[in-house]
């Protein structure tokens, strides 16, 4: 039995003529290369007309004859531009975050999108897209004095933000005291011992939210007050960990940043018990030396009391300071510098100690709606007195030299009511002269966040 008999190739000659005749009717219906150029630029002009209906109905025509991503590109700008001159500014929204997913270099396009968010009150992504903007190099001056006012004006409108980040977690007791084998202290000249646990980990649930509100008490002045809560929820609640935090005061905004101080306190549980409270004044300044860097510095006076028996020793004072420096080095990448220091007086001093670390973040969108956050860091803290650490050695000063980087993937074209899809990922490798209390630690978290 023949498989292609006469009957079946005179279907088979009449399927390819059909799909022959259809090819040749949408290429009749296609338009030129230059045509597709010369009908964008018509449509450019009445957009500029205001006649945003037949620019985007010319638009939408011409669209499927566009031969090359640089027409592609253009033509979406226009209907996102047509979009939002008619108010439909979600579609505006989504054209442009479609365009930065393939060309996140495209300047314009990014200050066009950071526009958008500042018109329709996203202040934090318009901070965020504005800083990014500024990093392209054919920004002309009276552009970048115009984010410039943008940026003020942001901050001069604040009322209220927020932020809400979901995720699950692992954790373990790598990072506490028990990382060691025996806890020693010493008695009248002889040290007493006892064996610590051993190591163990577990999965959970974790998440943290914040509100800030901003009330207007004149012109520039604001009075700022934070609200925090976090949350790491694990099976048997021995890692579980609960805090809740606030804090208020005055914020000053000027032209090129702003200066606040504020009292604030925090609550800690760890494992089901209390484990500290402490309260103190926090101070932060911000301040754009040019329109690509901005400089900043965060400090805090905190007085800590610890009430879990096992770290009550800790209970006592610290004072913390952390500058920063951010360079936008394109329109789609920056990079922060952030050197910091503490340092603690406890009731003993052994447990007084001296840290300083020095982190430099790298961030850059990338193609597909990708942005990623690379921070590799150093630290040392060094105790200021010696203590028996085991049994068969002398007193000691502990140092600790600390290694870490950490990574931050989100991508910017899901958003579910808000809500990004991220993962962070963190690996710390403690070297101690104290040789059970070094340890490495991967963690991992997949999570959802939001700026509101």
């Amino acid at each position: 039995m023949k498989i292609f008999n006469k009957k079946a190739k005179e279907c088979s000659v009449k399927i390819l003529f059909c799909f022959f005749l259809s090819f040749c009717a949408a290429a009749g219906f296609a338009y030129t290369e230059r045509q597709v150029q010369d009908m964008s630029a018509q449509s450019e002009s009445l957009i500029s007309d205001g006649n945003y209906d037949a620019a985007l109905k010319t638009l939408l025509d011409i669209f499927p004859s566009a031969q090359n991503d640089d027409d592609k590109t253009q033509i979406q700008f226009l209907i996102a531009m047509a979009s939002a001159a008619k108010g439909d500014n979600a579609t505006a929204e989504w054209v442009l975050r479609r365009i930065l997913k393939n060309r996140p270099w495209l300047t314009r396009v990014r200050l066009e999108l950071a526009l958008l968010y500042y018109k329709t009150g996203k202040d934090t992504k318009a901070d965020y897209h504005f800083r990014l903007a500024l990093g392209g190099r054919d920004l002309p001056p009276e552009v970048r004095q115009k984010i410039a006012y943008f940026l003020y004006q942001i901050r001069y409108r604040k009322k209220w933000d927020g932020y809400l980040n979901l995720g699950v977690t692992p954790d373990s007791n790598v990072n506490n005291a028990s990382v060691a084998e025996l806890d020693c202290i010493n008695f009248f000249g002889m040290p007493l011992c006892r064996k610590l646990e051993n190591r163990r980990s577990s999965i959970g649930l974790s998440g943290f939210a914040g509100v800030e509100n901003y009330l207007r008490m004149s012109k520039n002045i604001r009075w700022k007050t934070t609200l925090t809560g976090g949350v790491a929820d694990y099976s048997g609640r021995e890692y579980d960990i609960y805090s809740v935090g606030g804090s208020t005061g005055p914020l000053y905004n000027f032209t090129r940043g702003f200066a606040g101080l504020y009292g604030g306190a925090t609550r800690v549980w760890y494992g089901g018990k209390g484990l500290l409270y402490d309260a103190g004044p926090l101070a932060e300044f911000s301040y754009d030396l040019s329109s690509r860097v901005t400089a900043g510095i965060n400090g805090s006076l905190k007085f800590s009391t610890f009430d879990n028996d096992m770290y009550d020793y800790l209970t006592g004072s610290s004072v913390s300071v952390m500058p920063t420096l951010y360079y936008a080095l394109t329109s789609k990448s920056f990079i922060l510098l952030k050197p910091s220091a503490e340092f603690m007086n406890t009731r003993y001093d052994w447990a007084d100690k001296d840290s300083y670390k020095i982190a430099v973040g790298f961030g850059i969108e990338l193609p597909l709606g990708v942005s990623l956050y690379l921070e590799p860091s150093y630290g040392n803290a060094r105790a200021r007195g010696k203590r028996v650490y085991t049994l068969f050695e002398p007193a000691q000063r502990r140092t600790d030299d600390s290694y870490a980087i950490s990574v931050r993937l989100l991508n910017r074209q899901i958003n579910v009511y808000g809500f990004t899809p991220t993962l962070n990922y963190s690996y710390t490798d403690v070297k101690s002269n104290i040789k059970n209390m070094s340890y490495n630690k991967h963690t991992v978290e997949l999570g959802i966040t939001n700026r509101f």
